[in-house]
């Protein structure tokens, strides 16, 4: 029996474009290529998307989120609100 790890994306891939179940989802594409550099084509995939390797399992792959885990997920999210409410007013761009 394989053990789900804590920082698996559980998300089906490749996202779709309007993709919105995981609150620290940032697209981005992913342009695949062979080894001679000639490209497979592109699918969009998210910036914190990376491999585990499941040590248990040698050989054994799996879909991790580089901000670990759902918590750890949602701390990087309300630190990313405090960061945002900590900027003031007079430094961001307003209409023109």
């Amino acid at each position: 029996m394989i053990e789900v790890k804590a920082d698996r994306c559980p998300y089906p891939r490749p996202f779709r474009e309007d993709f919105a179940e995981c609150p620290s989802y940032e697209p981005m594409n992913f342009d695949a290529t062979d080894s001679r550099n000639k490209p497979l084509g592109s699918w969009p995939t998210c910036r914190h998307l990376t491999t585990g390797n499941d040590v248990e399992n040698r050989g054994r792959f799996y879909p991790r989120c580089a901000l670990g885990s759902p918590e750890q997920r949602l701390q990087n999210q309300l630190r990313q609100l405090v960061q945002l409410r900590s900027v003031p007013p007079e430094t961001t761009a307003g209409p023109a």
